[in-house]
């Protein structure tokens, strides 16, 4: 589940803490930023059971509010798309085995797709999800893929991924903001994907 509003001193272990009066807590991910490792107030929780994600989305999403926070916590399985970009439209979740396709709101001229952009993301967590790469990039454009690398046949994630957005800027802006920022044991590595 893609977790907002969440206060920013907050570590894992208090997010584990926090979440799991809902269900037994698998993992916990908080965004950072790249240069402080502040958490940026928002990161992704995965339950062991599906069921407890969703009883502690209809406890907390737009219910209740942090002591210190000004709003309440958003809560939305991740790849769910926000009301962030309200011309995007809605996104689906199927998630196919190549990877993760949104559906966009209206079909895209193919002059406009044939400029799209894809860009590789290195030192993803080991669990990382199809859905979880297209929540983390989403908000800098329209994502028309996101997929995790994993070994075959085991499944195991090869701990990276490419994204492709409709257009460069896009791109170059998910470059910028997210390269280097820690949600593991490591800062992302963001780039273009090279040919």
């Amino acid at each position: 589940m893609f977790v907002g509003q969440i206060p920013r001193t907050w570590t894992e272990n208090d997010c584990t803490t926090f979440f799991q009066q809902y269900g037994r807590v698998h993992q916990v991910f908080l965004l950072r930023d790249k240069d402080s490792q502040q958490s940026k107030g928002c990161g992704f929780v995965t339950y062991f059971h599906k069921r407890d994600a969703l009883t502690a989305q209809s406890k907390l999403h737009n219910a209740v509010t942090i002591d210190g926070m000004h709003n309440p916590i958003q809560m939305r399985p991740a790849g769910e798309k926000g009301n962030r970009h309200n011309n995007s439209g809605p996104a689906s979740t199927s998630n196919m085995n190549s990877g993760h396709f949104p559906s966009p709101a209206a079909p895209e001229p193919l002059a406009r797709l044939a400029e799209c952009s894809h860009i590789f993301v290195g030192n993803l967590p080991p669990s990382f999800t199809d859905e979880q790469l297209l929540e983390t990039f989403q908000n800098f454009g329209v994502v028309l893929w996101a997929n995790v690398r994993r070994e075959k046949p085991s499944n195991v994630s090869r701990r990276f991924g490419f994204v492709t957005f409709t257009n460069r800027d896009d791109a170059e802006r998910a470059i910028q903001a997210m390269n280097g920022v820690r949600i593991s044991d490591k800062g992302l590595c963001v780039e273009f994907k090279k040919a």
